[in-house]
């Protein structure tokens, strides 16, 4: 069975049932753009199930954009940004390149007022 099979579409809608459910192949980018998954209600939650090579390709995209609210944008599970997702990952080069390439906000609380900071010392 291809990729293609197991995601079946790559309708945004069924990608987003598809994540919600754990069923989501952690490379998505072959059938999604990743300027579509980083405009999509999917971004920033999406990154806790993708690889880091796969995180790296969307943060090259953020870098191009050079919007902060697209880097800052909170997600739904928790409120967490890239930057936060990429805390509880312990992925310190792309905490790195969010914060020098992107300008990732340091200070962004999600939900429970949680900064990245304090995601990383936990």
């Amino acid at each position: 069975m291809s990729l293609n099979d197991s995601l079946g579409s790559p309708d945004l809608e069924v990608m987003h049932q598809k994540l919600q459910a754990g069923m989501l192949p952690a490379m998505t980018t072959n059938f999604v753009s990743p300027l579509s998954l980083i405009n999509s209600e999917l971004f920033p939650d999406l990154l806790h199930h993708y690889s880091t090579e796969n995180s790296r390709l969307l943060f090259s995209t953020l870098a191009e954009l050079n919007n902060p609210s697209l880097v800052n944008k909170k997600g739904t599970q928790g409120g967490y940004t890239a930057l936060a997702w990429m805390c509880i990952k312990n992925e310190i080069e792309l905490i790195e390149f969010l914060i020098s390439k992107c300008k990732a906000d340091v200070n962004t609380k999600a939900n429970l007022g949680e900064t990245p900071l304090f995601i990383c010392i936990k």
